[in-house]
């Protein structure tokens, strides 16, 4: 190989090194941030959390199905809205971030209630989010559903941190 060869491959690695650092970083925030998990190409959940200026924690998620017929869109001030086939959403979301005094995590109650016409079981659940060990990964547990505990909490599901910013 030549040395001009060599210089422009040094060069293009060098490059793409400065590119791939560049990406946004993540650090622990606290719960503060947008968090991620996927199942497969397409499908994906996510989860996000902020403080509003009196210091109390705000709360969204979205769900993307795999074949792009099911959603669950939820803005930055309620309801969440989820979709199946039909234009029409078929369930409605309200959800409430809070902390309980002596117990680590942040809690969200969820309501939930048949949207329209379309007829479901009102849902009512309370979830414990939980910070694993350096901040960038968030676990999620059952607390409460439909004012029924259960007989103790397991890890529903594991998210990991892709922001510092709640709004991406």
């Amino acid at each position: 190989m030549s040395d001009a060869w060599r210089s422009i491959g040094i060069g293009c690695v060098a490059t793409l090194a400065i590119v791939v650092g560049c990406g946004p970083s993540v650090s622990d925030t606290g719960y503060v941030g947008t968090w991620r998990r996927s199942f497969g190409e397409q499908a994906r959940s996510e989860v996000a959390f902020w403080k509003t200026p009196d210091g109390t924690y705000r709360f969204r998620a979205n769900r993307f199905g795999a074949d792009g017929t099911h959603e669950l869109r939820c803005g930055a001030e309620g309801p969440c809205l989820e979709y199946g086939k039909e234009p029409e959403p078929f369930y409605e979301y309200h959800y409430r971030a809070f902390e309980r005094p002596g117990e680590t995590g942040l809690f969200v109650d969820c309501e939930g209630r048949p949207h329209g016409t379309h007829e479901a079981t009102p849902l009512q659940q309370v979830e414990r989010f939980v910070l694993a060990p350096g901040g960038l990964v968030l676990e999620v547990r059952l607390v409460e559903q439909n004012h029924v505990v259960p007989g103790r909490e397991v890890v529903r599901a594991r998210f990991n941190k892709v922001s510092n910013d709640p709004f991406e």
